[in-house]
């Protein structure tokens, strides 16, 4: 199974409501071959950028996509403000 499989897993549990710009699967060096899922992308116009952290390396990629998409869905995990509003907080008079 290739990053494209785990990408598509991804969009495919997005039922049409998320957009993936980037999506990498990375070794973690902890002795346990963990991996971790970074995936960005959007969803209704919010751009969204969520890190798994480390996961059992005996989970498939593409069932932690899944699950990262659902949680992207119920807005629980990886939101940012939209650049334009996070200027205008950061603003002082």
């Amino acid at each position: 199974m290739g990053i494209k499989d785990v990408r598509d897993a991804f969009i495919q549990a997005g039922n049409g409501r998320l957009r993936c710009r980037t999506c990498e699967l990375h070794t973690v060096a902890d002795g346990n071959n963990s991996q971790r899922l970074v995936i960005e992308g959007e969803m209704d116009g919010r751009s969204f950028s969520y890190d798994s952290g480390p996961f059992d390396p005996k989970m498939p990629p593409a069932v932690k996509a899944q699950a990262m998409a659902k949680e992207v869905l119920a807005g629980t995990r990886g939101f940012q403000k939209p650049p334009h509003q996070a200027a205008a907080h950061n603003h002082r008079p």
